[in-house]
């Protein structure tokens, strides 16, 4: 894990906006102090949006396992959201020091996916946004932001709207 990386993770939301200038202080407050930050602008396609197919065990089974693949149209809007949320982290912390680089993970549900980024990445903090469901819509619909929370091995920065 190194303290010079930051992942900002963004589903393009009002809310993630909302996050966007708190993880381009921070990317620009690391820069400062360390002489250089990365900031990993992330996102994921979950699986309950992609296409799914049944895929043969090589002809002898009529049925094999499901594999989402996500479509065109979604890699697009993937690759847009973290594009844009990039573009204006950069316009509104103009510093040198701080690199963005784009990462998108196909394929988990979003927190599992943040979590995955997080320990590839080695990031040493994450900013992301909270949709604020409430106590009853969280405990129906459940919380990515409170599960990456109790999933991360480094600190959380959770922004609301």
């Amino acid at each position: 894990m190194t303290q010079k990386r930051v992942f900002f993770a963004t589903d393009g939301s009002g809310t993630s906006q909302a996050a966007e200038a708190v993880a381009g202080e921070m990317a620009s407050c690391l820069a400062t102090c360390f002489d250089g930050c990365e900031l990993v602008v992330g996102t994921v396609i979950p699986p309950d949006r992609a296409l799914r197919l049944n895929v043969p065990y090589r002809g002898t089974v009529p049925r094999g396992p499901l594999i989402h693949m996500p479509t065109e149209e979604m890699e697009q809007e993937a690759k847009e959201v973290v594009a844009e949320a990039s573009g204006r982290i950069k316009a509104a912390f103009p510093n040198e020091k701080v690199t963005i680089r784009a990462v998108i993970l196909r394929d988990a549900s979003p927190a599992m996916g943040i979590l995955e980024i997080l320990a590839k990445e080695e990031c040493g903090y994450i900013v992301m946004g909270n949709r604020g469901h409430g106590r009853v819509g969280s405990l129906m619909l459940g919380s990515v932001s409170t599960e990456v929370l109790h999933g991360a091995s480094c600190p959380v920065v959770i922004v609301r709207e």
